[in-house]
């Protein structure tokens, strides 16, 4: 049961050294970072909330796709410019002046682009008209006739022959070879009559652009030099992008480099503090935070080739390292203020088999300093529970085999403890003799080692009430060893009330022991009588001192009784009293839970061996397969949560509070906000 011990550490430098400490502050895994403040309460404008780096870095990696500059090889593990020079308010006017110029620029290209592509088609379609020899000019200015340019599909041509009757005239030009370039003439009349036979042999009209004069060659001859000058344009305009791209890249990935070398260590600046000495003359930063015992040598070392920090160690234990002036520690403030000295923060160290049982731990939540590590008691009494629940050879061999695979898939602590689960019903398997539900597979194993039989016949009608009783006994004796880690605990801390006169010191200790073996003893056959000696000293005085556990723990201080008056203090004693009677009862009846999945998952199985007797052959295997699969997942789960919940409320409500601060490693929060 051991929380490690920790050491208070600050850093301290002056500001061109903070992106060094911040590097490879980063990257710790053993260095728990404390936010430190003012000393007039007002907090550091890095401590905000908010990333102000992350707006900017997206504004930067915008410009540069826009601009078409890469970013994928360009490294951030340390910036390019001193950070403590650097002006965040001049790199958002810079980004939004340098994509405010680049938008203009790009947005003329494309004019200028359009331009040119409209007037090539154009050209192209003029070409396809040079045998015309007559003027736009002449055509488009008649009041009498509708003039439409355009091309049709070769195989319409021969169809115009059914409409030689109709009052409209085609004049083919040039062809390709899809396509008949024509125009046709019709007058105002009947222009809706043409348009739509046109329309059905699939003519695609061409309007020539207003701005064409004269004929064909002519036109043709004006746009030749129009492109010529738009092409030119677009040449000086892509010149122009081009030159803004060269000139402004290397700024564009340095200034990259830096505001993403901030926004990725700025979960580490939150926990800064900068004063200025007037005695050095000079800005300085320090961190504060608590390290590992056996590590303090290992983040001395670490910082000792950075010029102008020191690494200041509370070897004392007294809980204060030197401060730059005006700063101290959120944790210190509010110690200071509420007069409680400032809790340490909780890091966990057990062997192999408990550590993954932390999970657990860390679910109710860590240990303070003044309490056990409860991940041991956690890990043997959780094991034992679920096999005694889910004992079976073969199923607890394949949630041991899924717990290996999804530790070693997931690198999940769950699947750890899944397997030390799976193990332990095997275990327990061996004294149910159940293999994938077949209660009497190891019969011949039990006889060759002597046996007459298995050891716990589940299914024998006389087993069950002997089930239930040692169901009830395993929950007794886990409630009195919750009870003694209480009153270790108690004693620790020179916390009387809590160790001796508490329902679950020592007082409670002796009353509910008393009362389990005056009513179990007989049961068992021992005999056990209530005289009046045992019922004066194990009943009525410590249920005395459960009554005035609160005045009686004042006693030992050498405070006052009844702060607070003897009349409330007694009305509420006498339903706190009831309560705790009923909490005994209902905490021992709880762990009939353990007899009843037993017998519940020999039932389940008995169930499944019923329906796979209605089929024979492949059909009677594949139900029992499924029906293990589905007894493995389903049972496998319930029995997982009902040991848990015995331990967190049967057990963990009698000894632990779980009211200390985690350890956090600042690498763990610097990859939480990069998730983020």
């Amino acid at each position: 049961m051991a929380i490690q011990k920790t050491t208070l550490v600050s850093l301290i430098g002056r500001l061109e050294s903070l992106d060094d400490v911040v590097l490879k502050l980063s990257t710790l895994d053993y260095f728990h970072p404390e936010k430190i403040t003012t000393k007039d309460g007002t907090s550091f404008k890095e401590a905000s909330g908010e990333n102000p780096y992350s707006e900017p870095l997206d504004d930067v990696r915008s410009v540069c796709a826009m601009a078409g500059i890469d970013l994928s090889g360009i490294r951030s593990d340390r910036p390019a410019t001193n950070t403590h020079d650097f002006d965040l308010e001049a790199a958002k006017t810079y980004i939004r002046s340098y994509k405010d110029t680049y938008k203009k620029a790009v947005a003329l290209r494309d004019k200028v682009q359009q331009n040119v592509q409209d007037h090539q088609m154009s050209k192209s379609h003029l070409e396809m008209l040079h045998s015309l020899n007559t003027s736009f000019d002449e055509l488009f200015s008649s009041k009498f006739l509708k003039v439409r340019f355009g091309k049709l599909p070769l195989d319409s041509m021969p169809k115009l022959a059914h409409y030689d009757d109709r009052l409209f005239f085609v004049f083919p030009f040039a062809h390709d070879k899809a396509y008949q370039w024509c125009l046709y003439l019709t007058d105002e009349r009947h222009s809706a009559e043409a348009d739509s036979i046109m329309d059905a042999l699939f003519f695609e009209r061409v309007r020539i652009p207003d701005y064409l004069h004269g004929s064909p060659d002519d036109a043709a001859a004006y746009l030749e030099d129009i492109l010529k000058k738009e092409t030119a344009q677009l040449q000086s305009c892509q010149q122009k992008i081009d030159g803004m791209r060269s000139e402004n890249q290397q700024k564009l990935t340095d200034l990259y480099k830096t505001v993403k070398f901030l926004s990725e260590t700025y979960s580490v600046r939150r926990y800064v503090g900068t004063s200025y000495d007037k005695f050095a003359l000079g800005e300085y930063f320090e961190f504060v935070g608590y390290v590992p015992k056996d590590r303090e040598s290992d983040f001395e070392s670490l910082f000792g080739d950075i010029k102008d920090v020191t690494v200041n160690i509370d070897r004392g234990d007294d809980g204060a390292v030197p401060m730059l002036p005006g700063l101290i520690t959120v944790s210190s403030k509010r110690a200071h203020d509420t007069g409680v000295r400032a809790e340490r923060p909780t890091k966990l160290k057990n062997g192999w088999f408990s550590r993954p049982f932390e999970m657990y731990v860390e679910m109710y939540g860590v240990p303070s300093h003044s309490e056990i590590d409860p991940t041991p008691f956690v890990a043997v009494t959780y094991t034992l529970l679920f096999g005694i629940m889910f004992g079976d050879v073969g199923q607890g061999v394949v949630v041991a085999i899924l717990g290996y695979l999804f530790a070693k898939w997931k690198k999940s602590r769950l699947g750890e403890i899944i397997m030390r689960m799976g193990i332990c019903s095997t275990l327990f398997g061996f004294v149910y003799g159940s293999v994938f539900g077949f209660e009497h597979a190891l019969d011949g194993l039990y006889h060759a080692l002597g046996f007459a039989e298995k050891p716990v016949e589940v299914m024998n009608a006389a087993t069950i009430n002997v089930l239930l009783v040692v169901a009830v006994a395993i929950g007794v004796v886990l409630i009195l060893g919750s009870m003694l880690l209480n009153i270790y605990i108690g004693l620790k801390n020179r916390d009387y009330t809590k160790a001796l006169f508490s329902q679950n010191g020592v007082a409670g200790f002796v009353l509910y022991a008393t009362v389990i073996a005056a009513i179990g003893l007989p049961i068992l056959g021992v005999s056990f009588s209530l005289n009046a000696p045992i019922i004066l000293l194990c009943l009525v005085v410590p249920g005395f001192c459960i009554f005035l556990k609160e005045p009686l723990g004042h006693l030992c201080q050498k405070a006052k009784a009844f702060p607070e008056g003897v009349g409330g203090y007694i009305l509420e004693s006498i339903f706190e009293m009831l309560e705790i009677a009923i909490s005994f009862v209902a905490n021992t009846m709880s762990f009939l839970r353990v007899g009843g999945f037993i017998l519940s998952h020999a039932g389940m199985m008995s169930v499944v061996f019923t329906l796979a007797g209605m089929f024979t052959g492949a059909g009677n295997i594949i139900v029992t397969i499924v029906g293990n699969l589905f007894v493995i997942g389903l049972e496998g789960l319930i029995v997982g949560i009902q040991v848990l919940r015995l331990e967190f409320y049967e057990m963990f409500g009698r000894y632990y509070s779980g009211d200390g601060v985690p350890f956090t490693p600042i690498s763990a929060i610097v990859h939480e906000n990069a998730a983020a």
